[in-house]
């Protein structure tokens, strides 16, 4: 009998991250509805990215662990090689004359925030590439970390990519602007 590999993935998270990611995602889309009415009502709001939202959960949920680093991402690119000539030099082109297709991956990665979670795996409340009505939880779990956390990489330089005092000024300032107190829990 096959196993459905969603509960797998459900299972690798222990039931306090479980909890603790019902909790943000209710809370991040309170404030975004708050936002969107104050916004309705005249009250200017400030912009914001993935930095600044994942300081502002934190503000509310303590027990995360804000973490800066690069999101890696993939693009699948044809290459062609002449036919007949040995595997050499692969060159992206749409001539006729390379016409022996090779597939390759072409990774490239982008500053990012997400948040740690206390039993490592990651709440990303502002995930790149991806619409979603509110933050996403990615297994650390080494069964799936390939197609999950090993895509976010912490790196200490990547803090100097961006304004963390403005991002955190920023939060706390939605925060104020939605009405709401922090910490939540």
């Amino acid at each position: 009998m096959p196993i459905n590999t969603n509960y797998r993935v459900y299972d690798s998270f222990s039931q306090g991250d479980r909890r603790l990611f019902s909790m943000i995602l209710r809370f991040c889309l309170e404030i975004q509805n708050n936002l969107i009415e104050k916004s309705k009502s005249g009250k200017e709001i400030p912009s914001w990215e993935c930095h600044t939202m994942a300081r502002l959960v934190h503000l509310a949920y303590p027990s995360t662990i804000v973490t800066d680093g690069r999101m890696v991402g993939f693009k699948r690119i044809e290459m062609f090689s002449k036919p007949g000539e040995p595997e050499g030099e692969l060159v992206p082109s749409m001539s006729a004359e390379f016409s022996v297709p090779r597939t390759t991956l072409r990774m490239f990665t982008c500053a990012h925030s997400w948040l740690k979670t206390p039993d490592g795996n990651i709440i990303d409340v502002y995930p790149c590439g991806i619409y979603a009505i509110g933050p996403i939880m990615v297994t650390a779990d080494d069964t799936y970390g390939h197609f999950g956390a090993n895509q976010y990489q912490e790196l200490a330089e990547a803090k100097g990519q961006f304004d963390e005092e403005g991002s955190l000024s920023t939060a706390k300032k939605l925060l104020e602007i939605a009405g709401i107190t922090y910490p939540v829990v």
